[in-house]
């Protein structure tokens, strides 16, 4: 509880802070000559603040198809050290 004498007749405006809590005020608040009054105050918690970032980015899944494919050229197939020169070893690089 506070009290404040001495204040002239006039319209106030009362901000009340505390640490942890959201910031009240009252505004318009008129004093009289020779008038007491008590002002009430709440202070809430202070709000959940959330911040959600959304991104865009290619799917790394086709998720249109179930089929599994890779266009291979012939540089590809010459070029690429296969082991013994098999196929099935290019057959599993294409899955990796």
């Amino acid at each position: 509880m506070y009290t404040f004498t001495g204040l002239r007749p006039d319209s106030y405006t009362i901000k009340v802070e505390a640490k942890g809590f959201q910031p009240a005020e009252r505004k318009q608040i008129v004093l009289q000559v020779s008038q007491q009054t008590t002002i009430d105050f709440s202070l809430k918690p202070p709000g959940v603040l959330a911040t959600i970032e959304v991104t865009t980015a290619p799917p790394l899944l086709d998720t249109e198809s179930a089929a599994i494919g890779t266009d291979i050229t012939n540089e590809y197939v010459r070029d690429i050290p296969l082991y013994n020169r098999s196929m099935f070893g290019l057959a599993f690089l294409a899955v990796v």
